[in-house]
């Protein structure tokens, strides 16, 4: 089998389908690889954005898949030891609202209940890929994540256009935006997205 990053796409598509991160006229629904903050560079990171079609804090918000990617259970433990020292880093801040992570490895049966077991203490999502051929047949999600909650971006950062402009592009976020001046487009279609997405 060739290295984990082939399974970065299977996976990154898979939060678009199940999860509903948007693969739309704005996000690109997630990255490889992106760095955040000075120190952490997960294999993956997914984004899903919701417009509040009322007067909730703050208008748009922005909410966080992160995913760390082996290729076998026995080196899972590294992961999980990195998300537990890096999912409390303030390099979050000002970006998502809130986040959720995951571990993925490649296995053939169910999991090692041993690794369920620190994933369920630790908060941290599982999916397990099945592979045939350097083809990922299937991803199961053995274990919901526990969410880890952000400032993002506050609404009155979000109350003006330039200052939501200025925030969105000195954020880590704008790496998951096809064009992160476009980002404001959003806002004159908050009532159409409401009434479409209700």
């Amino acid at each position: 089998m060739q290295n984990e990053e082939f399974l970065y796409d299977y996976i990154g598509k898979w939060f678009i389908k199940e999860k509903g991160c948007q693969n739309d006229d704005f996000c690109k629904g997630y990255v490889n690889n992106m760095a955040v903050g000075k120190k952490m560079i997960p294999d993956i990171t997914a984004m899903k954005y919701e417009v509040n079609d009322n007067n909730v804090t703050p208008p748009i918000n922005f909410r966080g898949y992160v995913v760390e990617v082996k290729k076998t259970e026995n080196v899972i433990y590294e992961d999980i030891g990195k998300i537990v020292t890096n999912r409390s880093s303030p390099d979050w801040e000002w970006g998502f609202n809130s986040v959720v992570f995951y571990v993925a490895y490649v296995k053939e049966e169910t999991a090692d209940q041993k690794i369920i077991n620190t994933c369920k203490k630790e908060g941290i999502g599982l999916l397990t890929l099945t592979v045939y051929e350097d083809t990922v047949n299937n991803i199961c999600e053995i274990i919901k994540p526990e969410e880890s909650l952000f400032s993002g971006i506050s609404h009155r950062q979000q109350a003006s256009p330039g200052n939501f402009q200025t925030a969105v592009n000195n954020s880590y976020i704008s790496k998951l935006l096809k064009d992160p001046d476009g980002m404001n487009l959003i806002r004159p279609k908050k009532e159409a997205y409401a009434t479409q997405h209700h």
